[in-house]
């Protein structure tokens, strides 16, 4: 028994150092693989979260290089039309304010540079022609036109040439500029006397620019203007040559808000003077003011015109790429084995996501180059457009002079060939000449006219006028070619009329004799009326006929330049197809209308709409 029991202790011991001895052989392997695993997760997530940082870093310097592009492509669109600016001036020897507010409409801005502030023109004036300058520009356009100094004006005239803004379009916005001396500001001088100087454009320092009540940061592009026909080949010659300048402020937040950020709304961009790297540089425009610090930042250096800047890119959505654990082994695994699922399939996910953004991304250059060449097609049509008008302007003068002479010798012939009673074949090929020459007259007086009307060059007169005698000239002028054709002509007042007219007469008897001739040249029976009617606000003239009538889908295309009716009526009738496209513009400067009411082979009325403004008189 005392053997037995002096056993049992021993027996106890060796099972418990065999007991440690299993759970150390069992748990050391468990717990060398838990360590190994921690480790190999703890380095696998530093390494992914410094690849991940790496792939970032590169994929937002990506995209501010795009974003860098597209703030290019803007300002080289904005260099175009300061181009076409100075190309205006390159085809004309003297451009009126009508002439460049027609050329740079604001509607024209909007479309094509939202952001540009306008674009000007800055003449050069030396300071002792200042006063005649002024007194010049009073009379031809601004009659309260006056010189003065610059908002931040820091330099005295003391002899030095001034640099005048003449025309600063829109002038809805613009137009308070108009006779501010840039020069009287030293910053504005410096890249003004620098584009004069090298014949190309340059770019202000950053200016605090004062626009709709607001003061924000902007640069100003601009361009030299030099006289036509004058070598520019010297510093020397450039500066004697210089007419002025193309100017064009561009304001930095409306350029980012109005065209950048609509393309990269998930980014935040910064503008900065100066180059990359160095400190201290002026921040020009930021479209986050968050003061909290940045995790990622892309610098970018560039260049505006000659202008060096610093661009800032951050992205708007900070992704962490860090995993953290806070439990067991179990899970740290589960997490693991979790992770490297959801990691695949966010890599699948993320690369088809990032060749759509890619294909995208793509499509919207594709489609900005797209407008790029559109908006510089819808210039290049302008310029021709203007071209085109002046061409028919010059032609019609040139052939009209010749034509006058060939008339006036036609009618002496005519004298001639009745005084000395020669044979009747000789008086009708006098005769026809004449017609002809007069058919050909009337043809060139009308693209004359048309020509002014498409240059903005054709004006009315608005003076007090014999109305009512104005439509009995019209009613003598038209009544032999009724008569010959058989047809009744009268002239009918629906309401009593106001003898006179605040108006243009000679333009309001041109209007009623094309309407009336078109009547007389299309009723071949019935009667032709001209009716008179004042509603209080409107005067009415209609021209009422039996003639043939228009389709109705025809009438939309009359008032377009050479139309005409359908091919079996125009052949049997003389006539351009600009008599109603001119009368339709004549009655729009003077406020009214043409209104046409056709029903095929009844007849049809023609109603001039001018607008009531007459002085106290006698109605008839």
């Amino acid at each position: 028994m005392h053997t037995q029991r002096s056993d049992i202790p021993e027996h106890s011991e060796s099972a418990k150092g065999s007991n440690w001895s299993r759970l150390i052989d069992g748990y050391l392997p468990v717990a060398v693989v838990l360590l190994i695993s921690l480790a190999t997760w703890f380095v696998a997530m530093v390494l992914v979260g410094h690849s991940a940082r790496e792939k970032r870093v590169d994929w937002l310097q990506k995209q501010a290089l795009g974003i860098r592009e597209t703030i290019t492509e803007r300002i080289r669109d904005y260099r175009v039309g300061i181009e076409f600016g100075r190309g205006l001036f390159d085809s004309s020897e003297e451009v009126s304010q009508q002439e460049w507010a027609n050329f740079f409409s604001e509607r024209m801005l909007e479309q094509n540079f939202p952001g540009v502030w306008g674009f000007a023109f800055v003449e050069r004036v030396p300071e002792s022609q200042a006063e005649a300058y002024e007194l010049r520009v009073r009379a031809e356009s601004e009659p309260g036109f006056t010189i003065r100094d610059h908002a931040q004006a820091d330099t005295p005239r003391d002899g030095r040439d001034l640099f005048v803004i003449r025309y600063h379009e829109p002038a809805s916005r613009n137009s308070g500029a108009w006779g501010v001396d840039i020069a009287s500001f030293s910053e504005n001088r410096e890249a003004y006397e620098r584009a004069r100087d090298s014949g190309e454009i340059c770019a202000t320092q950053p200016l605090r620019l004062l626009q709709q009540g607001k003061t924000m940061y902007g640069i100003v592009l601009v361009m030299p203007v030099y006289e036509l026909g004058v070598e520019t080949d010297t510093i020397e010659s450039r500066r004697d040559a210089l007419v002025g300048w193309i100017a064009a402020p561009v304001g930095l937040e409306r350029l980012f808000e109005l065209e950048i950020l609509r393309d990269w709304p998930d980014f935040d961009i910064s503008l900065r003077m100066g180059k990359a790297g160095q400190s201290g540089d002026r921040l020009l425009y930021a479209s986050n003011n968050d003061a909290q610090a940045v995790h990622e930042r892309a610098n970018l250096p560039m260049r505006i015109v000659d202008l060096d800047v610093v661009l800032g890119v951050t992205s708007k959505h900070h992704e962490s790429v860090w995993i953290t654990s806070r439990s067991t082994v179990a899970v740290l695994i589960s997490g693991g084995l979790l992770t490297l699922m959801l990691t695949t399939i966010t890599w699948s996910l993320t690369r088809t996501r990032r060749k759509a953004v890619e294909l995208a991304r793509v499509m919207t250059s594709s489609i900005r180059q797209s407008e790029q060449r559109q908006r510089v097609l819808a210039l290049q049509a302008a310029s021709a457009n203007k071209a085109k008008s002046e061409f028919l302007a010059n032609m019609s003068h040139e052939i009209r002079t010749p034509m006058t002479a060939i008339l006036g010798y036609a009618d002496v012939l005519g004298d001639l060939v009745r005084l000395n009673q020669q044979d009747e074949e000789y008086s009708e090929a006098v005769q026809s000449i004449q017609r002809s020459g007069k058919h050909l007259m009337m043809i060139i007086n009308d693209v004359l006219d048309l020509s002014k009307i498409e240059s903005g060059k054709l004006d009315v007169e608005r003076q007090p006028c014999a109305i009512v005698e104005t439509v009995g000239e019209v009613y003598t002028t038209m009544r032999m070619g009724a008569m010959r054709k058989g047809l009744d002509f009268n002239i009918r007042f629906e309401t009593p009329f106001p003898k006179t007219l605040v108006g243009d007469a000679y333009r309001v008897r041109q209007i009623l004799l094309n309407l009336v001739g078109n009547a007389v040249k299309f009723t071949q029976s019935g009667s032709i009326d001209i009716v008179l009617n004042d509603d209080g606000e409107h005067l009415r003239f209609s021209v009422i006929d039996t003639g043939v009538g228009i389709p109705e889908d025809s009438v939309d295309a009359l008032f377009d330049p050479f139309e005409q009716l359908d091919t079996s009526v125009s052949r049997t009738h003389e006539g351009t197809g600009l008599g109603l496209t001119i009368s339709q513009h004549l009655a729009h400067l003077m406020g009214g209308e043409i209104r046409v009411g056709s029903t095929l082979g009844v007849g049809s009325v023609f109603t001039l709409v001018l607008p009531r403004d007459c002085p106290e008189g006698v109605r008839v």
